[in-house]
């Protein structure tokens, strides 16, 4: 269980971590919205490719 939470509290640092670099770009909420979801799509699509 304490690597599960170790493992996860790491995942929200990253998520953390791409919200912040997206607002910083993002001029407005919509925009941002946009912007981060295909942040994380991207990672979704990067972690596919690793896995295969």
């Amino acid at each position: 269980m304490n690597e599960l939470s170790h493992r996860s509290k790491i995942l929200l640092m990253v998520v953390l971590a791409i919200a912040n670099q997206t607002v910083q770009r993002a001029i407005s909420f919509g925009e941002f919205q946009k912007l981060f979801e295909d942040r994380l799509m991207a990672i979704g699509r990067c972690h596919d490719l690793l896995v295969e």
